[in-house]
């Protein structure tokens, strides 16, 4: 297997995304409830934020 390290571009914003929108579950799903996750992740995580 070989991996490839390179800088992000705005074509990533979708995946970046979906990593922090993973992440911040993984790491908040037991200590905030579920509807304010979805909305920190809604206006926190969106692809647009990651695509400047």
């Amino acid at each position: 297997m070989s991996i490839t390290i390179r800088p992000c571009t705005p074509r990533d914003a979708e995946a970046l995304a979906l990593v922090s929108r993973a992440t911040f579950l993984e790491s908040y799903a037991d200590v905030l409830p579920a509807a304010d996750i979805l909305v920190h992740c809604e206006v926190q995580n969106r692809p647009e934020l990651y695509r400047n």
